[in-house]
């Protein structure tokens, strides 16, 4: 962050003007960096990836802790936009969204059983907080909250 304030250093612009050098200096306040984000940039990423390989949007929803609408602003790029998507990702994304349209279901959990059963032995062994084991295995703090709970799988 600039620390010369100095009008020779500062510059009129609009609010897009400013918007844009505030991504460019890294000082825009989105995504993980807000008080109140649900995901990491690593789960929107995996969201995206699990999307464009078949995973269904509301098995993604109920796995990350969030809405099924969410899950498809996310992989739309209409939310967390400043997280690169390649084409060909969302070109699987559009083919998945559009299969899933005319056939639903049985598609396999996001997170595999052996996985559940580590968190929430690792969570009641101690020394472990949900916020620890939602870094570590890149899934939401809500999430991991349902699996050791035992409302998820």
């Amino acid at each position: 962050m600039p620390t010369n304030n100095r009008a020779d250093n500062l510059c009129w612009g609009t609010a897009t003007e400013n918007e844009a050098d505030k991504l460019l200096h890294g000082t825009r306040v989105c995504g993980e960096r807000t008080h109140f984000a649900a995901l990491s940039e690593a789960s929107v990423l995996a969201i995206r990836e699990a999307r464009a390989i078949g995973a269904a949007s509301d098995d993604l929803a109920t796995n990350f802790g969030i809405s099924k609408a969410q899950v498809s602003r996310i992989c739309s790029g209409a939310s967390w936009s400043w997280l690169s998507i390649n084409p060909a990702q969302a070109a699987a994304i559009r083919d998945v969204t559009r299969k899933d349209s005319r056939r639903g279901g049985g598609r396999p959990p996001m997170i595999a059983r052996s996985t559940v059963d580590a968190i929430r032995s690792r969570y009641a062994a101690g020394g472990a907080s949900y916020a620890d084991l939602a870094s570590e295995y890149g899934v939401s703090f809500g999430h991991i909250g349902r699996i050791v709970r035992n409302e998820q799988r």
